[in-house]
């Protein structure tokens, strides 16, 4: 499986870009360095710094770079592109739009006959999966509605984002005259639901937006993270925000994103991570922190097993959020073990996964263990079902969640 990594929102600052994409080992300056892994830029390249145009060629480069190495180097549509294409230049640096000039300017970022935006919206998309296994990941600037999938029986994910891709690209022509209800705010270029509203209101969206792409979490840009610092989770680890603020237009504060496997695990076991410069920056109480080569610090912010699929009848595959365990469940041998779990499979396989799962070591021995043994005070076995899951969650008799 190849790294995955993923940088947010730039705003034209060439020198974080730089130091980004170094902190990830990914690039030297204007090198790809990232041989076969896979980069996703979740989109706002431009405005507010002064570097806006070369940033877009940093990437345009890397790009092509990235593909002659066996990786893949991904860019999407921000709104501040989208700005730019509606003829909006607000937020453009002076400096870089006096030395273009203000015509030349305005004519390159018009959709209908600038060279640029036309490039942009030909090479950019709106939203992409990337990642294999527990590293499979949709990623957008902002945020995707439900609303705004047009599923068709039998339509596959790939065929969804292309229709999504292209309804976007097509508004987007458009976009000096209106556009259309995806270049709105709750189109996937300005959503903000997912990252600001509370969670019980969304993140049922969330999970069926997830579930139509196979994907175990959204990646998103766009809205800046509380602490303006550290990449933030919500929605029990569906929605991963990687906006730190990271132009000196903004914060200057330097973080990314990636999903690795952890052969240290096992097979089938992955990490999703925020990189940071230095370990300074971990937070103990809420992450695992591990050394990247020596230049960057890694933040385990969800870690996802994906065993291989029965035989017969649903897809089953599984999702864990870890609290900072240094083992996972399966290696523990104990019951006191902090681990929650989701196994999604077909209706008709929910005794097939209880068969296949423990995550408390003793309850997998013991399904149904009598109160009155000493081992069920200290963890005991929760399931949920549903009609196609089913949670099962380690918790104590006081409902917290066990602890390691």
């Amino acid at each position: 499986m190849d790294i995955l990594f993923a940088i947010g929102d730039l705003h034209g600052d060439l020198e974080r870009a730089h130091a980004a994409l170094a902190m990830c080992g990914l690039a030297n300056q204007t090198h790809w360095t990232g041989g076969r892994a896979t980069l996703v830029q979740t989109g706002d390249l431009v405005d507010r710094g002064r570097s806006s145009l070369q940033v877009i060629a940093l990437f345009d480069a890397l790009e092509q770079q990235a593909r002659e190495s066996g990786g893949k180097c991904t860019r999407l549509l921000g709104n501040h592109e989208l700005l730019n294409m509606q003829g909006d230049f607000r937020y453009v640096h002076p400096s870089e739009m006096s030395a273009v000039g203000p015509g030349a300017w305005r004519g390159m970022f018009d959709p209908r006959v600038g060279a640029l935006a036309q490039r942009l919206i030909a090479q950019q998309p709106v939203a992409t999966v990337a990642g294999a296994g527990g590293c499979r990941t949709l990623f957008i600037h902002a945020g995707l509605h439900p609303r705004h999938l047009r599923p068709k029986a039998g339509a596959s994910w790939p065929e969804q984002q292309r229709d999504l891709n292209a309804r976007v690209a097509a508004q987007l022509q458009r976009a000096r005259e209106g556009g259309g209800d995806l270049l709105g705010g709750e189109g996937p270029l300005w959503y903000r639901g997912y990252a600001e509203y509370a969670e019980g209101s969304v993140c049922a969206q969330l999970r069926t937006v997830l579930d139509a792409a196979g994907a175990w979490r959204m990646v998103v840009g766009h809205t800046i993270t509380p602490d303006h610092k550290h990449v933030n989770v919500r929605c029990g680890g569906m929605l991963h925000m990687i906006d730190v603020g990271m132009s000196s237009a903004y914060y200057g504060s330097l973080a990314a994103w990636t999903c690795q496997p952890r052969h240290d695990l096992g097979p089938g076991w992955v990490s999703a991570s925020a990189l940071y410069p230095n370990p300074s920056r971990r937070r103990p109480a809420e992450a695992r922190e591990g050394r990247l080569g020596g230049t960057s610090a890694a933040v385990v912010l969800q870690t996802v097993y994906v065993p291989r699929a029965p035989r017969a009848g649903g897809r089953l595959s599984t999702r864990v959020h870890d609290d900072g365990a240094s083992q996972p469940w399966a290696r523990a041998g104990a019951a006191d073990v902090t681990t929650e779990a989701v196994a999604a499979c077909a209706h008709s396989n929910v005794r097939r996964c209880q068969r296949l799962w423990g995550l408390c070591p003793w309850v997998a021995r013991h399904p149904h263990p009598p109160m009155s043994h000493p081992r069920a005070a200290l963890c005991v076995l929760h399931i949920h079902s549903h009609p196609s899951t089913f949670w099962a969650v380690c918790r104590d008799q006081s409902g917290r969640r066990c602890w390691r």
